[in-house]
C-alpha cells in the first residue's frame, strides 16, 4: 500500500511539474539570440524593444523565433529601476536594440517591471573593429574578399540587404558555419540594425578561430540612409502575387527600347524623365517602392536623396525573372504611381473598418485604448474606452463570442492592445494607422 502511495504522489508530481513547464513555456522568455550567451529566469524577459510609450507606461519586447511571433507588453511605474539608461524615458531612443526585464505579475496577468536593463553589447567590441559607413564602403572597396554578413533573421534579410552581404542570423551562425570562409584570416563584417546580432556574431566567430573580424555599427538603418539596398526577388515574387499593388513598381528600360513585359503596377522612369515623374511620387516617405532595369541604381540613388527610404533594387534582370518561373509580367505600363502596402499581420484594412463603422455588425466591439481623456476629446462611433493599461484587469469582461477592433492614435497601443488580448484568447484585430479627431469627425491615415 505504502509503494503504491509513493507511486501515486510521483506521478502526480510529474503531472503538476508537466502543466507547469506547459504553462511557463507557452510563451518564451527570451529571444532566440539572447538563449546563446544568457539563461532564463523567473519573471523575467530578453528580448529586442518593439514600442515604448511614456504616456500610458507601458513598452512592449519581442521575443520571436522564426516562424512563431511573440510579443509581450510590460507596465512600468514609479518604483520601476532601470541600468544603461540615464532616465526610463530614455528607452524609446533604444527601439530595435536588447533589454532585459525583472517583473512581477498581478492577479490579473498584468507584468510590472521591477528592474529594465539596457544592454550595450558594442561596448565590448574594440574601436578598431567598428566600421561607418564610410570604412565600410572603402573596405569593401579595396578589399574583394571580404565576407559582408547579415546577421538579422532571414525575413529582415529578405526585405532589403547591404548589396553583397550573405545572410547568417547571429543566432544560428554555429549551425553555418559551411558559409563562412576556410581561411581563418579572411575579414569578416558583420551588421544588424545597430544592435546586439552583430556584436553577438562577431563574438562568435572570433571564438571559431577567425582573426579579422569587425561589425559595421550602424548597421542596416544607417546604410539605407544614403546609399542603394537590395530586395530578394523571390520576396517580389511572392508579394506581387497576393497583392499586385504592394509595392511602387519602377522599370527603368528605355520605354521605346525596352521588351514588351513588365512587372505588374510598373511605371516607366529613366533618367531622362526623372525630374517630371519625380512630382507624381506620392507623398509619403515611407511607401515600399522596387527598382529594376539598367538604370535602377541610378534611380534608386535619386529616389533616397529624396527621402524615400524604403527604395529597393531587384537585382536581377527580366530574362532571369521569366527563367526562374516567377509571376507572368504584363505587356503593359501604368502611367501612375500605385501602392496598397501588404497589411501586417492582425490588421485591419482602413477601408474594412470605415464599412464597419458605416455598417454596424454587433458581432464586432471597438476598443479604443488610449487614456480616457484622450477619448473623451474625440473617438471612433461606437468605440468603448478601455485603456491599454487597464486591459489585464478588465479582459475578463470583454465578450469572447465577438471579434475585438482595436484602435489608438497612432497604431502603437493598439498593437499593444492586440497582442494582450490575443494572449487572453480572444479574436482580435488592430488599426494600424494615424487617427484624427475633430469637430465630431475623424481622419484615418494607414502607417
Amino acid at each position: 500500500m505504502k509503494r503504491f502511495l509513493t507511486f501515486i504522489l510521483a506521478v502526480a508530481a510529474l503531472l503538476t511539474s508537466s502543466f507547469l513547464w506547459a504553462q511557463t513555456t507557452s510563451k518564451p522568455s527570451m529571444a532566440p539570440l539572447c538563449k546563446g550567451c544568457h539563461q532564463t529566469d523567473s519573471n523575467m524577459v530578453r528580448g529586442t524593444l518593439d514600442y515604448f510609450v511614456e504616456k500610458t507606461k507601458t513598452f512592449q519586447l519581442d521575443l520571436s523565433a522564426p516562424g512563431a511571433p511573440a510579443k509581450e507588453v510590460i507596465f512600468y511605474d514609479q518604483c520601476t529601476k532601470v541600468k544603461n539608461l540615464e532616465d526610463i524615458s530614455e528607452m524609446g531612443d533604444y527601439k530595435g536594440r536588447a533589454f532585459r526585464v525583472y517583473y512581477y505579475e498581478t492577479s490579473e496577468g498584468k507584468k510590472i517591471a521591477t528592474l529594465i536593463t539596457r544592454f550595450d553589447i558594442l561596448k565590448t567590441i574594440a574601436p578598431e573593429d567598428k566600421l561607418d559607413k564610410a570604412g565600410l564602403k572603402n573596405l569593401m572597396l579595396h578589399d574583394k574578399s571580404v565576407v559582408l554578413i547579415d546577421a538579422r533573421p532571414p525575413v529582415a534579410y529578405k526585405a532589403g540587404y547591404i548589396p553583397g552581404a550573405i545572410v547568417i542570423p547571429a543566432a544560428e551562425l554555429e549551425k553555418h558555419v559551411d558559409k563562412l570562409p576556410k581561411d581563418k584570416n579572411t575579414v569578416l563584417v558583420f551588421y544588424c540594425v545597430g544592435g546586439c546580432s552583430s556584436p553577438t556574431a562577431a563574438i562568435k566567430a572570433k571564438s571559431m578561430g577567425y582573426k579579422n573580424v569587425k561589425i559595421y555599427a550602424g548597421g542596416f538603418p544607417d546604410w539605407i540612409t544614403t546609399e542603394v539596398s537590395y530586395i530578394d526577388p523571390e520576396l517580389v515574387n511572392n508579394t506581387l502575387k497576393s497583392n499586385p499593388k504592394g509595392y511602387i513598381v519602377i522599370d527603368t528600360n528605355d520605354a521605346k527600347n525596352s521588351a514588351k513585359a513588365h512587372l505588374p503596377n510598373a511605371v516607366n522612369v529613366t533618367i531622362k524623365n526623372f525630374d517630371e515623374m519625380s512630382k507624381k511620387l506620392p507623398a509619403k516617405k515611407l511607401v515600399p517602392i522596387v527598382v529594376y532595369g539598367p538604370e535602377a541604381n541610378e534611380i534608386a540613388n535619386k529616389l533616397i536623396g529624396l527621402g524615400y527610404r524604403g527604395t529597393r533594387v531587384l537585382p536581377i534582370s527580366i530574362t532571369e525573372w521569366k527563367n526562374k518561373g516567377y509571376l507572368t509580367l504584363s505587356d503593359k505600363l501604368e502611367k501612375s504611381f500605385t501602392v496598397i502596402p501588404t497589411p501586417k499581420p492582425g490588421t485591419i484594412s482602413k477601408d474594412e473598418f470605415e464599412n464597419l463603422l458605416k455598417n454596424p455588425n454587433s458581432n464586432i466591439v471597438i476598443i479604443d485604448v488610449r487614456t480616457k481623456q484622450e477619448y473623451e476629446a474625440g473617438h471612433f462611433p461606437n468605440a468603448i474606452n478601455l485603456p491599454v493599461d487597464d486591459i489585464a484587469s478588465n479582459a475578463s469582461k470583454l465578450p469572447k463570442d465577438k471579434t475585438i477592433i482595436v484602435t489608438c492614435a497612432t497604431g502603437v497601443r493598439a498593437e499593444m492592445g492586440y497582442n494582450q488580448l490575443k494572449d487572453f484568447g480572444f479574436n482580435v484585430k488592430y488599426l494600424d494607422s494615424v487617427n484624427k479627431f475633430q469637430n465630431g469627425g475623424y481622419e484615418i491615415i494607414p502607417n
